[in-house]
């Protein structure tokens, strides 16, 4: 489910979809909503688990378990699902499978994770400060989603690295494609 913003792009997706079938094409759409939802569910009951878990551990890993909520709703925004393509989707599954993996390595080590995920807190603000803006072009919103999929990526990278990131990934290339932002958005 994408926006179409032109006729040639309309042309190319229904050229796309004539060669599979409109029956397919809908129904890998509807299995891979379902495979994102169903995983939704079972990290936040992972959560909700692990964060009950143990009232003493629990007291020092709240701060963690908050940033795995924060971590979903930012996976999962308002606009969800009606801004999405099967890439994303895709995307998405991985990223849940990496937060699960987070998830249960981080009540084992907490310590860790929270050191992981300092190097990480400067990317998510220079983000936060992005969409902070009133109204973006659109070259910065596509800027802030090419940087929100890199900072995803370097969260697999970082904290599950069983799992493959999409596209290399490196705080120098984070850093690089922020300096190009700041030149064109802010």
């Amino acid at each position: 489910l994408k926006y179409i913003t032109s006729k040639v792009q309309f042309t190319a997706i229904l050229k796309d979809i004539k060669e599979k079938g409109f029956y397919k094409t809908a129904q890998h759409a509807i299995d891979l909503l379902c495979s994102v939802l169903i995983k939704r569910t079972e990290v936040e009951q992972s959560i909700i688990k692990f964060s009950a878990q143990s009232p003493a551990k629990a007291q020092k890993s709240s701060a963690i378990y908050t940033t795995m909520n924060q971590e979903l709703a930012l996976l999962f925004p308002e606009s969800f699902p009606t801004s999405l393509n099967n890439h994303y989707l895709n995307d998405l599954l991985r990223y849940l499978k990496s937060l699960e993996i987070r998830l249960n390595r981080a009540h084992a080590n907490p310590h860790k994770d929270q050191k992981k995920q300092d190097s990480i807190n400067r990317y998510l603000q220079q983000l936060a400060s992005l969409l902070e803006k009133d109204s973006l072009s659109e070259e910065c919103a596509q800027y802030a989603r090419n940087y929100q999929q890199m900072i995803q990526e370097m969260k697999v990278s970082l904290f599950s690295p069983e799992i493959k990131t999409r596209i290399a990934v490196s705080e120098k290339k984070l850093d690089k494609l922020w300096h190009e932002i700041k030149a064109n958005c802010f």
